[in-house]
């Protein structure tokens, strides 16, 4: 098996056994102090001990820039840059109830923005430091049936940001029902993405699936929030107001409504609302020698990233039509440290910031005319995926095929779609 291959296999003391699959830059694994983790000896698979080094790498690590809307990494998590939230507690109890079913779900679902995956990994992270063994999954799951070499006491808990696009949740569920291994699966959804896949029912026919469904700051969060601001002194626009007047910026309808990320932004930067923020930006990278072609390429990656999906380095040099060595150098280098900057993760795989700050910038661009309609973008983007699944039938992208018309449908934008 190839090492990118790898696969960790969890012991069942059956005779079948379940493993997840992925790469190790694919997989990030917590682990309590008080589990024991043992590979067999061909198993080059990383894996992170959340023990003392691993703590004390995290918080001296270099956290993302969270506070600018970026997606959080564990070093936030481990500085606790994120704000206490009133849904981790039913959380927290969900994995704690022992009168619940050995075998059960989570899903927590929201809008794009208000902080589900920040939810999930302060939980991870807070399970592991109970002595849970946890496992991060970023992607793809894949089911063998080697030696069993993996042994832990007490339930597994699986984490999975985006649940939606993990089509084998239910066969992973019923495999490992079948051997009877405890476990709890944890997730976060967009709220329609969730309803709309296939997953609900056959996830319910062989474990317990409850919802949690994450609203919109109240106080209580704000104040939380804010007090998180003032200790990373990033208060910025906020720093000189009241408290009561500071937490009415981040309720108000008009500023922030009590949504996440723009009550992040717009604290941070000072604007009235959102777009103008959203504009201000855009127009400033417009004025580059290079802006035009920045701004394209933004949208493009926006109109795909707007629903949660991403896109490859080279299916997106493609679609642009640059060698695939410029994507650094002509893109992610500009737009580094932007609010509409292009980041990657270990596959290589492309993202905006935020799929929020996408969204917004992808209708503000439309409406402002910087760029074709984004009918055409879409046409300019399947074609070039067309071609590209060609030399490489079997990627992943080739979902977009799909569910980029879906979304769009869902969303209402039946001619686009």
């Amino acid at each position: 098996m190839a090492k990118s291959e790898r696969q960790i296999t969890i012991s069942t003391g059956g005779e079948r056994a379940v493993s997840l699959g992925g790469s190790a830059n694919d997989t990030l694994i917590v682990t309590g102090d008080y589990n024991t983790i043992s590979l067999n000896q061909q198993g080059a698979f990383h894996f992170h001990l959340l023990n003392d080094q691993f703590r004390d790498n995290m918080q001296k690590g270099a956290p993302a820039a969270f506070y600018d809307g970026n997606r959080p990494n564990w070093a936030n998590i481990a500085n606790r840059d994120d704000a206490d939230r009133a849904l981790y507690i039913a959380l927290w109890n969900f994995v704690k109830d022992q009168k619940l079913p050995a075998q059960r779900m989570g899903i927590i679902l929201g809008l794009a923005g208000e902080g589900k995956t920040t939810l999930l990994m302060r939980l991870a992270w807070n399970l592991a430091e109970d002595g849970y063994t946890v496992f991060w999954q970023h992607s793809g799951l894949a089911f063998t049936t080697p030696t069993p070499d993996f042994q832990t006491s007490g339930p597994i808990v699986l984490c999975f940001d985006q649940a939606d696009q993990e089509s084998n949740l239910p066969t992973l569920a019923s495999n490992l029902s079948e051997v009877g291994v405890p476990f709890i699966i944890l997730g976060t959804s967009i709220n329609h993405e969730w309803h709309n896949t296939d997953l609900e029912a056959p996830l319910q026919r062989v474990l317990l699936l409850r919802h949690f469904d994450i609203t919109r700051l109240n106080e209580c969060e704000v104040n939380s929030l804010l007090d998180r601001l003032a200790e990373a002194n990033k208060l910025d626009a906020l720093a000189n107001l009241s408290r009561s007047r500071q937490v009415s910026h981040f309720l108000d309808r008009l500023k922030a409504d009590g949504q996440l990320l723009p009550a992040l932004l717009t604290a941070r930067y000072g604007a009235e609302n959102f777009e103008n923020i959203i504009r201000d930006v855009l127009r400033r990278i417009q004025q580059r020698q290079d802006g035009e072609f920045l701004i394209l390429a933004y949208y493009l990656l926006a109109a795909v990233h707007r629903f949660g999906y991403w896109l490859s380095r080279s299916l997106y040099a493609h679609a642009l039509g640059i060698p695939e060595e410029k994507v650094s150098p002509c893109i992610l280098g500009p737009l580094k440290g932007e609010l509409v900057d292009v980041i990657k993760d270990e596959t290589e795989r492309l993202f905006t910031r935020n799929s929020i700050i996408a969204d917004r910038v992808a209708q503000l661009v439309e409406k402002e005319k910087w760029a074709p309609e984004i009918r055409y973008l879409y046409e300019t983007l399947l074609e070039a995926l067309a071609k590209y699944l060609i030399q490489k039938p079997d990627d992943p992208q080739r979902k977009l095929l799909t569910m980029l018309p879906l979304a769009l449908t869902r969303r209402g934008e039946i001619a686009t779609a």
